[in-house]
This record gives structure tokens, sequence and C-alpha cells, in this order.
């Protein structure tokens, strides 16, 4: 028909490749995951393993490897896919007008799969949050847990804590937190050298947040006030909608030359993108009276380092 040309078609791919990409751009900005959880291009699961693997091999300054911190097994993946679309048809372009109407359709096709593309990462790592009571991280008990043994092979250099219940978010409990996470040590006794860099919390704390990442003193037992400032922690408050009411908690970052760098982590195995038409050919649109513009990705969530986080709820 006569609009069904390339030059046509590849005009509204045009548009379409542009509402999509300016959608995935405006809901990245919203999106707590970029800060709380690390994410990584890879080609496969096993990939993931091995950056874990090189990552958390504690050696000496002579070089001889002392420790190993990670459990020979493989670590445990959930693997999602992205996957919509819509059809861009023959019959759109028989006018101008009918063009206007069916590009107005796309567009709006488009700019859905954009948000959901880029928060599609984001569900998962909540889900990870949401679970991490009840399952199994590296080191063979649940990601929140008050038993964490220091080595991740062994048990016999000692335990940790990143989960305590009946903590309020105050400016006291705020930094107990910051303390626990800081002073967290490798298995040979060493510490690791963290710095607290977000406060993470449900929207329903979100005040609260404010109010310790604000506060200029700590409160002393028995009236007065210390002159610890908070202002000073330089912690960022990130609220996370989907978080349990009560959640709040600390998270630091280590330095990684795999990139995983955070407690959780999600490996990309298929970039987010929708289908290009951009050099169609006049064959293939006769031989075909529609196109399948569909969006496509695959990533796989884990869990990473437990000593990164510490998880409290409220009363």
């Amino acid at each position: 028909m006569a609009f069904w040309t390339p030059t046509y078609v590849v005009k509204a791919n045009s548009k379409i490749q542009s509402v999509y990409t300016g959608s995935y751009e405006a809901a990245k900005q919203n999106n707590w995951a970029d800060k709380l959880i690390s994410t990584v291009p890879v080609e496969s699961y096993q990939q993931i393993n091995d950056m874990m693997i090189e990552t958390l091999t504690i050696t000496e300054e002579s070089g001889r490897e002392t420790l190993s911190d990670l459990k020979s097994k493989p670590i445990v993946i959930e693997s999602k896919r992205f996957s919509g679309g819509f059809k861009i048809r023959e019959i759109d372009f028989l006018s101008l007008p009918q063009m206007a109407s069916g590009l107005t359709r796309y567009t709006e096709a488009a700019g859905q799969l954009g948000a959901e593309a880029a928060l599609f990462g984001q569900r998962l790592g909540l889900k990870f949050f949401a679970n991490g009571l009840t399952t199994n991280g590296l080191d063979g008990v649940p990601f929140f847990s008050a038993s964490h043994p220091t080595d991740f092979s062994s048990a016999l250099n000692g335990t940790y804590t990143n989960y305590e219940t009946a903590k309020a978010l105050t400016a006291e409990n705020f930094a107990a937190a910051v303390a626990q996470l800081e002073t967290r040590v490798m298995p040979n006794g060493t510490s690791r050298n963290l710095r607290a860099k977000y406060l993470f919390h449900s929207p329903q704390l979100k005040l609260k947040a404010r109010e310790v990442t604000g506060a200029q003193f700590l409160a002393k037992t028995g009236g007065g006030t210390s002159s610890n400032v908070l202002v000073d922690y330089d912690v960022i408050p990130v609220s996370v909608p989907g978080l349990p009411a009560k959640w709040w908690g600390v998270m630091a970052e280590n330095v990684s030359p795999s990139g995983i760098n955070r407690a959780i982590g999600i490996g990309v195995l298929q970039d987010f993108s929708i289908a290009d038409f951009s050099d169609i050919t006049s064959y293939t649109l006769r031989q075909s009276s529609e196109l399948a513009c569909s969006a496509k990705g695959h990533i796989g969530g884990f869990y990473a380092w437990p000593y990164l986080i510490h998880l409290c709820v409220e009363p």
C-alpha cells in the first residue's frame, strides 16, 4: 500500500525508538535499585559465580593465599526474562491520518514498555529483599541473619549479625547500625574498611529517615545532647517502595573489579531494548503485512555479600 514503505516505516521506527528510550531513562531516574543493587553485564551465569569467587579471595601482602572467603558451591541465581510488544500493521499505513493515529498507539505502547523495562530489575531486587529472612545466602544461613559466619567457609572464626528487630529508626539506633556495619572484619581479623553509604527505608519511614540523616545531635540518656553530628555521616536516605512498612537499614559498598560491590546483585545477560527496523527493506515489507515490535531483556538476581548490609525492623 502507498505508505507501507521503508521511508515511512523507518520514520515511525525512529519515533518509537525515541519514546521507548526516553521513557526508559525517565523511569530510571526514580530507580532506587541503581543505588542499592549491583548491576553487571555478563555472558553467562557461570561468569557471575567466577566473578564472585575472584572478588573475595583473601591474600596476605606477600601474595600467599591465606583464606577463601567464599564457599566452593554454586551461587543460586533467579532468572527472569522480560518480553512485551505490539505490532506495526500495514493497515495503519493506508493514509496519513491513519498513520498519525497508528503512531500514537505505537508510541504509547513503546512508552509503557520502556518504563516497565527500566523497573524490571528493581522488582526482582525487591523480591530478594523480601525473601532475605528465609532464603539462604552464600554462607548457608538466611541472608538476613543474626548468625552469619565471619568466614564464609567456616564458623570457627566467629559470627556477626546483619539483622536486628525492635529497632526504631532513631538517631541513636541509626548510629549503632552504622557502627555494626563499619566494624565488620575479614576472616583473618582484618577490618573490611567499610563505610555506610545508604540508609534504605520504607516510604512510611521517609520522614524519620530525613530527620535522622539531618539531625544535628544525638540525645543523651538522662537528658542533654552529645556532639555527634549525624549530617557528617554523609549517608544518603533511599526510599524503597514495596519494602515492609517497618523495615530500614544501612548499606555499604566495597571495591570490586567485578562490579559486584553491593549486597544484592543482578547480572544482565540481554540488554533491555526494543526491535529496531531502521534497516527495513521493501522486500521485507512486501512479504508481510505486519511487523512484531517487541522489547526483550534477560537478567538474573542473586545474593552477594551479606556483610555489606544491616537490616533493622521497628517494633
